[in-house]
């Protein structure tokens, strides 16, 4: 892309402890905030801010012409009414022997949250999409206490609740709804802004302009995404100045082989933040169920990444906070 367009190209390789900025990563938040790609966020700001003081950003690409992997998720099970409950349920268990690679791409995970997932309704189906797992999954670890007095002040999914608001709309134009109100201004936008403002670097989001928003919700869901294609849109424009390849390259992500460097550090993560003793201190969550998260993850059964970064975030913020 430099090349064809005759800028500076400038990479960041990370090879990094994923414990060593943790502590100043929380700081940036003052809250707790469990998406790893804080961590990536924080970096790259660190390295851009080295240059510059201003950067242009992508955020809201995904959200506003339909680039998650999800969308398409939501296009294919329109077509999966008619497949018996037993033929899905076979498919589940049979990912859930394979067990999950903890890599950045897991076609698995995504397999087996997709699955997992089909007997909801598509409110709740995408809700558990959004937040890794189902609130069943996330409750499992609960202390008693906890579960009880979450289950005393829960209510509805937000994520769901935005689902299933627009009058009219299909799946997918619920989801960017959802998305547009939800997921991008608490989970996107916060982190870049977060942790650009720690190195004192101004993001700017150009694909959030209210302009193209408002265009785009008159858009009709086909030209954002089908089951086997996404960005329709967004490609058919910037096909006039981006190279084939890069119209044609699968998305990647911000994301990074996080499972892995976990699986790395669990002997330290163990013998600090998730410490048996620490857990009980605490009082929030059971040893026992902790120990199995961390387990599963080890053996590869399951990617419980996320869950674990998680884990440590809360930890970490509330040795920062509460102590």
């Amino acid at each position: 892309m430099a090349r064809h367009f005759g800028l500076q190209h400038h990479e960041l390789e990370l090879k990094i402890d994923i414990l060593d900025d943790l502590a100043a990563m929380v700081a940036g938040f003052d809250e707790p905030f469990g998406s790893w790609t804080a961590l990536l966020a924080y970096h790259l700001s660190r390295f851009a801010r080295q240059r510059v003081t201003v950067a242009l950003a992508g955020d809201g690409g995904d959200e506003v012409f339909g680039g998650y992997p999800r969308y398409r998720g939501l296009r294919i099970s329109e077509h999966l009414g008619h497949v018996p409950p037993t033929a899905i349920a076979l498919a589940g268990r049979a990912l859930r022997v394979l067990g999950e690679p903890t890599t950045a791409l897991s076609l698995r995970r995504w397999g087996r949250q997709f699955l997992d997932s089909l007997a909801l309704p598509p409110g709740e189906r995408y809700a558990a999409w959004v937040g890794k797992g189902s609130d069943s999954a996330r409750d499992r670890p609960y202390a008693r206490e906890t579960a009880r007095r979450i289950a005393e002040v829960r209510a509805p999914s937000f994520i769901a609740e935005a689902f299933d608001r627009p009058v009219f709309g299909d799946l997918v134009a619920r989801a960017w709804y959802a998305d547009i109100h939800g997921f991008l201004p608490e989970n996107v936008l916060r982190c870049t802004d977060r942790m650009s403002m720690a190195h004192g670097l101004e993001v700017r989001v150009p694909f959030c302009d209210h302009v193209l928003l408002e265009q785009m919700a008159a858009a009709p869901s086909s030209m954002r995404v089908t089951a086997l294609a996404s960005k329709r849109v967004l490609r058919a424009i910037a096909g006039k100045w981006l190279p084939p390849a890069v119209l044609q390259r699968k998305k990647l992500g911000f994301s990074a082989p996080f499972g892995a460097w976990l699986k790395a550090a669990e002997a330290r993560i163990v013998a600090d933040w998730l410490h048996p003793d620490v857990i009980k201190r605490r009082g929030l969550f059971e040893v026992n169920g902790v120990a199995r998260i961390v387990g599963e993850h080890r053996r590869g059964t399951r990617d419980h990444a996320l869950r674990i970064w998680s884990l440590i975030v809360l930890e970490q913020w509330q040795r920062m906070y509460l102590d």
